[in-house]
């Protein structure tokens, strides 16, 4: 019996000391997740608070240049003051470039002044803000039936862009310019041109926001800074459909945007398209208001905003057209063709010469064409031309996605709808969800509701679209734009058709259908933002670096290993692959596109050799002039130590130069496909 309950005992103090073991290590591990979740959630509370702060500095620098009208509520101020503000430091940090000005120093000088306009307009107007947040309280409350289904869904379609904005950049348009770019004006003190990444000529305005961003936090916020422009492309949606509709109607028509799927997912990317689909919005809203109260402030703020989209895309050009059509059918249709006073065509005119003639005088000092590199081959942009001539590119620029036909026009509700295929030069790059398909058959709900922003809605839309259809490459994000002001007529329309009092089992169909047609976007746009890493992330159970490594691999192994490699040893690295050195610490050259190796990174080193070897530009593009010491001594004496090429690239551009230059180097690394070579 004693040896019973010894044995029990010991049987039960086993058991007991494993619970505890599994209690201790389940306490442990908790603990730290817990710990961890709370780490990142701090970080994101920092990374918005900053990003908050930023648009508040460039609200506050808009105060500076808007002039209020008597009739501007608090949130036209702050809306106009944004866009206004936008615009100036784009500017500003563009001129600041070009003359080899650009410092930290005046970035942050431009945020604490903006920040000190803001802080007085809050105080200046909080009694007009309090009743605001009052009047939206009240609103919130009032919206019912699907409005209020897809509005909580527009917030969940916010939200998922946030998070994955959290994401370190890693698409290649991304890294390869949009942010090197700005990158690079901060560290060379201003942009200097590339031969061997031309995107360094393309407009590049919103990029200088991104660089005012990164001057004041560094990497972590043009991503937000992007979404947080989406967002106000919602806001705007709604603020152009409540001019014609009802506020519920409004929400319905901005929800819609905001569940569009590839929109909300390229909202998450550094990217330019929510820059140009807010400036967008903002010259149509402006348009409509000039168009109804024959305001010249409104005049002057729509031709801003429209000029400043010239040059942040050359796609904007079918915008500006379509005003065009829309201004003079309004006089055809009033029998007056005077468009303002002598006085705003004169300012109009001066906001023109301001805005454009830093971006296009450059191009023309540069390769004589100012829309580089829309017309390279036309006007003879000698070595510049090679990109334009360079396969990939021309498959990009003349890309006719699934055909120019009629039979296609036709098609095309249905083409971008079912047969996308994402980044894809042969397929239309959008993924626009089931909800764009019912806009024809539903606007029969629509035929005789007056509203006069139809009619301007109608010309652009239609014009945009047979403009981008015939005339343009097929990338669907460049009707992003379009597709906002679609969702007005769609969203009223199904409003319509939902407030039909026949036919109630239809009805209640119907709703059901387009309830569930909304919850597809938002299930399509989670699919899209790599979940699983997403919740990681947040959670702080994954970091930026193994994200990358498990994204980028190879590549961004190699940029890590030059980073340890190069704390031991200076020197620069040379890229010889179609990949970008975003990530890479060490100062680098890109070799993008040229077999020859004569063609290097424009950095002010490289032109400081250029002047000072006696060789011109035009004879450096020509391999039969240099000979391979020649070539070898240049890499030297740029400063170039490192040198990575993937194995695809070395067959492609192999000859007697590149034989040489490996022969005079030692393999460091081989990552799958990638070489890392030291010279010697």
């Amino acid at each position: 019996m004693l040896s019973f309950f010894n044995s029990y005992r010991k049987t039960q103090f086993i058991f007991a000391s494993i619970l505890a073991f599994v209690c201790l290590v389940l306490f442990y591990s908790l603990d730290v997740f817990f710990l961890a979740f709370i780490h990142s959630f701090i970080l994101v509370m920092l990374k918005a608070l900053a990003l908050l702060a930023s648009v508040a500095s460039l609200a506050g620098i808009g105060m500076l240049a808007v002039r209020r009208s008597k009739d501007s509520s608090a949130p036209d101020i702050l809306i106009d003051s944004l866009f206004a503000g936008s615009l100036i430091v784009s500017q500003l940090l563009f001129v600041l470039s070009l003359l080899g000005l650009l410092h930290q120093f005046s970035i942050i000088i431009l945020f604490l002044l903006g920040i000190f306009y803001f802080v007085f307009f809050l105080r200046k107007n909080a009694n007009g803000l309090l009743h605001l947040f009052k009047e939206i309280s009240s609103f919130v409350h009032s919206i019912k039936g699907l409005s209020l289904f897809a509005a909580i869904l527009a917030c969940i379609a916010l939200l998922i862009p946030f998070l994955a904005a959290l994401y370190p950049p890693f698409f290649s348009d991304e890294i390869s310019y949009h942010l090197l770019n700005a990158r690079m004006c901060l560290e060379e003190k201003g942009l200097v041109p590339d031969v061997e990444n031309p995107y360094t000529l393309f407009p590049i305005s919103f990029e200088m926001l991104y660089a005012y961003s990164m001057g004041l936090w560094g990497d972590s916020l043009p991503k937000l800074l992007h979404w947080f422009f989406h967002v106000i492309s919602v806001l705007l949606v709604f603020r152009i459909a409540r001019k014609g509709f009802s506020s519920s109607r409004a929400v319905l028509c901005a929800s819609i945007f905001s569940l569009t799927p590839v929109i909300a997912f390229y909202s998450a990317t550094a990217f330019i398209t929510s820059g140009v689909t807010a400036f967008f919005l903002a010259s149509f809203d402006k348009l409509l208001d000039f168009l109804k109260k024959r305001n010249k402030r409104d005049f002057l703020l729509f031709c801003a905003y429209s000029f400043f989209l010239l040059v942040m895309h050359h796609s904007a050009v079918m915008f500006i057209l379509s005003f065009i059509v829309i201004i003079v059918a309004d006089r055809w249709k009033n029998r007056s063709f005077v468009l303002a006073g002598k006085k705003e065509i004169f300012k109009a005119g001066l906001l023109f010469l301001v805005i454009s003639f830093p971006y296009y005088a450059r191009n023309i000092s540069v390769t004589s064409d100012p829309f580089y590199p829309v017309f390279a081959s036309r006007l003879g942009c000698e070595e510049w031309n090679s990109f334009v001539d360079y396969a990939i590119t021309r498959q990009f620029y003349f890309t006719k996605g699934m055909g120019r036909g009629i039979l296609s026009l036709l098609l095309l509700p249905v083409n971008i709808t079912f047969r996308f295929k994402a980044f894809s030069t042969l397929n239309h790059d959008m993924g626009i969800g089931p909800l764009y398909l019912l806009l024809i058959p539903l606007l029969i709900f629509l035929k005789g509701k007056k509203s006069f922003i139809l009619r301007p809605i109608t010309i652009t839309s239609f014009f945009c679209i047979l403009f981008w259809f015939f005339l343009m490459p097929h990338f669907g994000r460049f009707l992003f734009p379009v597709m906002a002001l679609l969702c007005i007529p769609l969203g009223a329309s199904i409003d319509e058709l939902l407030n039909l009092r026949n036919s109630h089992l239809f009805l209640k169909a119907a709703g059901f259908f387009i309830a569930v047609a909304m919850t597809f976007n938002v299930i399509t746009l989670v699919q899209t933002v790599h979940p699983s890493y997403l919740l990681l992330l947040v959670t702080g159970q994954f970091s930026d670096e193994d994200f990358l490594r498990e994204v980028l691999g190879p590549e961004y192994l190699a940029a890590w290993f030059l980073n340890r490699h190069h704390e031991e040893k200076d020197g620069y690295v040379a890229f010889f692959k179609d990949f970008s050195p975003y990530y890479c610490h060490p100062r680098s050259y890109s070799f993008y596109t040229s077999p020859t190796l004569s063609q290097t990174f424009m950095t002010k080193e490289r032109i400081a050799f250029i002047s000072q070897s006696g060789y011109s530009g035009k004879e450096l593009t020509n391999c039969s002039v240099l000979s391979k010491e020649t070539i070898l001594g240049q890499i030297k004496a740029l400063g170039i130590r490192y040198m990575v090429i993937s194995s695809k690239e070395k067959e492609k551009i192999m000859n007697e130069n590149l034989d040489y230059i490996i022969r005079n180097c030692r393999l460091i690394l081989k990552l799958d496909d990638i070489f890392i070579y030291e010279l010697e």
